[in-house]
C-alpha cells in the first residue's frame, strides 16, 4: 500500500467525511474511528508522544474555559449562522479578542472547532458535543472533581507502596482534595457540583444503546404472576432515568416500577420529577441495610457496584439478597472488561474509580468470583455496548452458598 496515496485519501475524507459510503452505520463509524486512533498512535514520533502527553491537561482545562464563556453554545445555538469571525465570537462571549484568537488557535488544533479560513470558524462534531447540557456538565465535573484526584495518583502510590487501593476512606481523592470527606458526602455539600454529576450521569451514555435495546426483559426475566408485586426496582437510580426508560417500553407496568435512592435524592425527585416519571414510586432506601421491599421481580443496579471495592460490593449484594424470593433476580448493569484489548473509555473509567473511590471496573472472572462469594449465581450475561463493554448480568440466589 502506498503511504502517500493513503495520506491523500485520508485528507480527502477529512475535507468531506459525509462522502464516505456507510459512515452512517454506527458500527462501521466506530470501527473506522478506532482504527484511525490506533494508526495515529502507531505512527507518532517519540517527541510528539511526549508533547501530547505533557500537554494533555490543557484539553480539559480549555474545554472548561469554552463552557464558562459560552463559546460552544454560541457556535451551535439554533439560528446561529456560521462561519464566525474572531470578532463576532469575542462580542458574543465578552472575551478579549486577543485572548479568544489564541484559544481558537488551540481549539482548531484539537478539532474542537473547525477553522475554514484565516478568520472563519465553524462548529465541528466536538463543538456540538461540548455544547450539550451533559457535555458541559461532564467537563466541569471532571475538571473540578475528578482531575485533582487523578493528578494525586503518583503521590498516593508512593505513600502506599503501590498497593491496589481498597480503602474508600483513603485514596487519591482525599490526597488531591485535601479532605477526609468521601466524594459522595462532598457532593451533598457542593450543590453546583452535584448538579454537574447528575447531568453527566444522565448523558454519559448518549449515542449508545440502552440496555433494553438489546436485553429482552420480558423473555429473560418476565413480569411474574403477582400483578401487584414490583417488577422493576432501580436501586440507587438517581433521578430515575432508567425507571422512565422502563416505563416507556412497558407503560402498562408503570405502577410496578420503583426508584430507590437516598432520602435527600428522593426529596429532589418528588420536588422536580423528570418528564415521564408520573405513576412511578420514589422510595427512600440505603443499600447498606437489608432490602425492605420484598419479592420484587428484578432489583436493578446500574453503575453502582463499580463505585465500591470488593468487600463493600459483597455487603450491598447480601443486603439486596435479603429482599429476594425464588422468583426474584438482581440485574447488574456494569462494564465487564475483556482480559485483552479493553477500550480506552473503560480503562479511563477504571482509573477514575481507583482514584476517587478505591473501586474498580471488573473482568468477567472478577465478577463471577465476587458474585459467588455473595451467595448468588450468574444465570445470564448479555452485552449491549461495544464501546464500554456494558453488560447485563442476571443473578439468582445460589442455594449452595450460605454467605
Amino acid at each position: 500500500m502506498d503511504a502517500s496515496a493513503l495520506a491523500d485519501q485520508i485528507e480527502a475524507i477529512l475535507g468531506n467525511p459525509s462522502s464516505l459510503i456507510g459512515v452512517d452505520d454506527a458500527a462501521v463509524k466506530r470501527r473506522l474511528s478506532e482504527a484511525a486512533y490506533r494508526l495515529n498512535r502507531s505512527l507518532e514520533a517519540g517527541g510528539d508522544s511526549i508533547h501530547r502527553i505533557t500537554t494533555a491537561p490543557l484539553e480539559l482545562a480549555l474545554s472548561q474555559v469554552g463552557v464558562q464563556i459560552g463559546l460552544w453554545t454560541a457556535m451551535t445555538n439554533e439560528g446561529a449562522s456560521g462561519p464566525f469571525t474572531n470578532a463576532e465570537l469575542a462580542e458574543q462571549t465578552k472575551v478579549d479578542p486577543v485572548l479568544l484568537k489564541r484559544l481558537l488557535r488551540y481549539y482548531q488544533s484539537r478539532g474542537m472547532v473547525s477553522q475554514i479560513d484565516d478568520d472563519a470558524y465553524a462548529p465541528s462534531n466536538i463543538t456540538k458535543a461540548l455544547a450539550t447540557v451533559g457535555g458541559g456538565a461532564g467537563i466541569s465535573y471532571h475538571a473540578e472533581m475528578i482531575y485533582p484526584a487523578l493528578m494525586s495518583i503518583p503521590k498516593y502510590f508512593c505513600e502506599t507502596d503501590y498497593k491496589n487501593p481498597s480503602n474508600p476512606n483513603f485514596c487519591p481523592w482525599h490526597v488531591g482534595h485535601k479532605t477526609e470527606e468521601s466524594p459522595f458526602h462532598w457532593l451533598t455539600t457542593h450543590p453546583e457540583h452535584f448538579g454537574y454529576f447528575l447531568d453527566w450521569m444522565a448523558a454519559q451514555r448518549d449515542g449508545m444503546p440502552q440496555f433494553l435495546d438489546i436485553f429482552d426483559f420480558e423473555t429473560e426475566v418476565g413480569f411474574g404472576s403477582d400483578d401487584k408485586a414490583p417488577v422493576f426496582v432501580d436501586v440507587g437510580g438517581a433521578m430515575g432515568h432508567q425507571c422512565v426508560l422502563f416505563k416507556q417500553r412497558f407503560p402498562e407496568l408503570a405502577s410496578r416500577i420503583v426508584l430507590q435512592e437516598q432520602a435527600h435524592v428522593v426529596k429532589q425527585v418528588k420536588a422536580a420529577p423528570m418528564p415521564g416519571f408520573e405513576d412511578i414510586e420514589a422510595q427512600a432506601y440505603d443499600f447498606w441495610g437489608p432490602q425492605h421491599l420484598k419479592g420484587a421481580r428484578a432489583y436493578y443496579l446500574r453503575n453502582i457496584l463499580h463505585d465500591w471495592p470488593d468487600h463493600k460490593v459483597k455487603e450491598i449484594l447480601t443486603n439486596i439478597k435479603a429482599g429476594m424470593t425464588d422468583n426474584s433476580v438482581i440485574l447488574i448493569d456494569e462494564m465487564v472488561l475483556p482480559e485483552k484489548g479493553s477500550s480506552w473509555r473503560s480503562t479511563g473509567l477504571d482509573m477514575s474509580m481507583l482514584a476517587c473511590l478505591a473501586a474498580m471496573e471488573r473482568s468477567e472472572s472478577e465478577w463471577l468470583s465476587l458474585i459467588d462469594d455473595s451467595g448468588l449465581k450468574v444465570v445470564k450475561k448479555v452485552q449491549y455496548t461495544i464501546q464500554c463493554n456494558d453488560c447485563i448480568l442476571v443473578l439468582q440466589r445460589n442455594p449452595h452458598r450460605y454467605s
